[in-house]
């Protein structure tokens, strides 16, 4: 396939791992990021030292951005780089979605773009780089972002960042009873990072408006408390008082009152763009505001 993916898979060492023993055994090399597995061939009658990738000494960082494109949607943007800290590059990311997207981008020639829409899901892949590296090395990012259109507002979802994985190939079976499920294991638990993004979803058309607000301040306490999408706690303090206001209103059936307060809520998100929220948490709470300043009695 590639040089690279050559030296990676094809690996085969006839060496023991440490001169203190002729056991089947796993090595981790902290500065590489890598398992060295030592095992027996019973074909050849010797033992040989393959390389274990793992998915996850990786430290990536992912910001995500929505655009507002009018006649098609939203455009949701995101932004891969990884940190010097890595281990290893970031070869694939993957996210779960809950709505059908469109105009599927991956930032250059070397990415795929793939859209498992059976199991909700999009991943783009480095398969194409033409570098003996696949992926984004530690200390450098990707500056065009990976990006699709959704007609579907903004929500928290995960995202799954990781290098590449597999166990090197052999000339025989590989590892293979004990030792075998303990390369299982790691490979398995060890694939990849999750990291909180955005995602689009669709809001039920019999949801209320005053289910919708709740829904609204569900994302606003995430935001504030557990995804740090707002960083001042006085703003997430107004923020929260205002849509106290657009429910109590709503529960009134004052639904001009309701969008006041909206407006207000809307315009503190506004003024505080890039500055106390990070660009997931302007866009979490922005349009969705908007989705339901929309539906509500013009504000005075």
């Amino acid at each position: 396939m590639k040089s690279v993916l050559i030296s990676l898979l094809f690996i085969l060492i006839p060496t023991f791992l440490t001169a203190q023993t002729d056991s089947e055994i796993i090595i981790y090399d902290g500065q590489k990021g890598v398992y060295y597995v030592k095992y027996w061939s019973n074909i050849d009658t010797m033992f040989y030292t393959i390389p274990l990738f793992p998915g996850n000494k990786i430290d990536p960082k992912l910001r995500a951005k929505v655009i507002n494109t009018d006649s098609t949607g939203l455009r949701f943007e995101y932004y891969l780089s990884n940190s010097s800290s890595s281990l290893r590059e970031l070869f694939k990311i993957e996210l779960s979605i809950d709505t059908r997207i469109s105009d599927l981008k991956a930032p250059n020639r070397e990415w795929s773009s793939q859209y498992q829409k059976g199991i909700r899901s999009i991943k783009w892949a480095n398969i194409y780089s033409q570098s003996e590296v696949l992926g984004i090395l530690p200390g450098h990012e990707v500056r065009e972002p990976f990006s699709f259109t959704s007609t579907g507002l903004p929500i928290p979802t995960l995202s799954s960042i990781a290098s590449y994985s597999a166990l090197g190939n052999t000339r025989d079976s590989g590892p293979t009873g004990k030792l075998r499920a303990k390369v299982d294991s790691i490979l398995i638990n060890e694939s990849h990072i999750i990291l909180p993004t955005l995602g689009p979803w669709l809001p039920d058309s019999s949801l209320s408006f005053i289910d919708f607000t709740d829904t609204l301040e569900t994302f606003r306490f995430r935001s504030c408390e557990e995804l740090d999408w707002a960083t001042d706690a006085g703003v997430c303090g107004e923020l929260q008082d205002y849509l106290s206001e657009v429910k109590t209103a709503l529960e009134m059936e004052d639904s001009l009152s309701a969008a006041n307060a909206l407006a207000e809520f809307i315009a503190l998100v506004e003024a505080e763009k890039d500055a106390s929220l990070t660009s997931e948490g302007y866009a979490l709470l922005y349009f969705n505001a908007e989705y339901l300043a929309d539906r509500l009695t013009k504000p005075k």
